[in-house]
């Protein structure tokens, strides 16, 4: 009762508490109302996704029931030009009863994302516990900062991703036989994911043959360039079953615009090197699990069938954003999948190394992790109220005039 109090008092131990007793499931609460305390101040930029979907939202206030209902059916029967998911017009046109305040949208999205946050963090921590060392609690930070509560501003994408994440490993870690329930939901989110939805029925056959993902792992690196030329057969599927619907959009959108395929893969050559932090992460992560396989193959380690079950998910999604390079933004989304399970990953086997194999694999690897961390908190920060970390909503409403975000406040 008394650390409930205090998370209510300073949400901001919320996250502290989480960090320090994590799988004490008492301190779920106090990370949940930190995660509405974030929303609820969340500093919206000025361009950018969270803009986007608030300005979309602002157009339920004075919606009906009658248009909002015929905007659902036209959703589920693909006739629907605006929208591809089911969530984001619920979520708008429910939210938009109560209030209009960009404070209540981004809270009520924020608790959404928390709590499926914290079940999926329950699952995959269960039965896991080792006393952290400075590698091991910078991987578990950088594990956390993949989904980190920033990702609210892009509304669906991550929350989708968490649905999709905790119903695999509800399978791969407890073999429950009703994961398929939380793929609807992923895709109901955001219908991206019925690609790796789909595909994970196919995954689960073949889960056990380490050699064979590590062969189409390396095949789909080699030949993600050559995918582009299917693009036309995926515009003609589209078409068929959708020409009238905003999937068909979406699917023109990310196969059939060159320019945008282009300018999204050339985006970071005019940025800062740092920027491309997701992309070193994922490149280490790739040769870290080569590393592994190599080790794993010469019996220099031993791998349980969780951990096999989690190594050859991480190679199936890596090859999925291999191929979906060829389409946009498709491979980058699911690079930050992969990014997840593969951390995940050398958390769980983090343990069963010796002390020389930790130092040969994670030496290599702890400038990668330390830059993506930095850079998952500048995200962070960016829409962070400057009273998020230090602030209580018992005074906060009564001494905020205008927003300020912890990085305008430093920089």
């Amino acid at each position: 009762m008394k650390i409930l109090l205090i998370s209510i008092i300073y949400p901001f131990y919320g996250v502290l508490s989480y960090f320090k007793e994590n799988k004490d499931q008492h301190f779920s609460f106090p990370l949940l109302v930190f995660f509405v305390f974030f929303g609820l101040f969340f500093v919206v930029p000025e361009t950018g996704d969270a803009s986007r979907h608030f300005i979309t939202f602002q157009l339920y206030i004075d919606m009906s029931w009658g248009q909002f209902v015929k905007e659902v059916i036209e959703v589920i029967s693909l006739k629907s030009r605006n929208h591809t998911d089911i969530y984001i017009i619920s979520s708008n046109y429910f939210v938009s009863r109560f209030s209009s305040s960009p404070s209540f949208y981004f809270g009520f999205q924020a608790l959404v994302y928390g709590t499926v946050f914290i079940y999926l963090f329950k699952l995959i921590l269960k039965n896991v516990d080792y006393k952290w060392d400075l590698i091991s609690g910078l991987i578990f930070l950088t594990l956390f900062l993949v989904l980190s509560i920033a990702k609210i501003q892009y509304v669906r994408f991550y929350l989708a991703v968490m649905f999709f994440l905790y119903g695999c490993f509800l399978f791969l870690l407890e073999n429950r036989k009703y994961f398929w329930l939380y793929f609807i939901f992923a895709i109901l989110v955001h219908i991206s994911l019925l690609i790796p939805a789909s595909l994970f029925f196919v995954f689960i056959g073949f889960r056990n043959n380490l050699t064979l993902w590590f062969s189409i792992a390396i095949l789909a690196y080699f030949s993600s360039s050559f995918m582009s030329h299917y693009s036309d057969n995926i515009l003609t599927l589209s078409s068929d079953f959708a020409s009238e619907s905003s999937v068909n959009n979406l699917a023109k959108g990310y196969v059939g615009n060159e320019d945008y395929i282009l300018e999204r893969s050339n985006r970071f050559e005019t940025r800062n090197w740092f920027t491309k932090y997701s992309i070193y992460m994922g490149n280490a992560l790739s040769i870290a699990l080569i590393f592994i396989f190599v080790l794993f193959k010469f019996d220099k380690i031993n791998l349980n069938k969780k951990l096999i079950y989690i190594f050859t998910f991480s190679l199936f999604i890596f090859s999925l954003a291999q191929f979906g390079y060829a389409f946009a933004s498709v491979g980058e989304r699911f690079m930050q999948i992969f990014i997840f399970s593969g951390i995940y990953f050398l958390y769980l086997l983090y343990p069963y190394l010796t002390e020389k194999l930790k130092k040969m694999l994670f030496i290599p690897l702890f400038p990668f992790l330390l830059l993506f961390t930095a850079m998952a908190l500048r995200e962070v920060i960016v829409v962070a109220n400057l009273f998020t970390l230090i602030g209580s909503p018992i005074y906060i409403p009564f001494v905020i005039q205008d927003p300020i975000s912890i990085y305008d406040f430093m920089f």
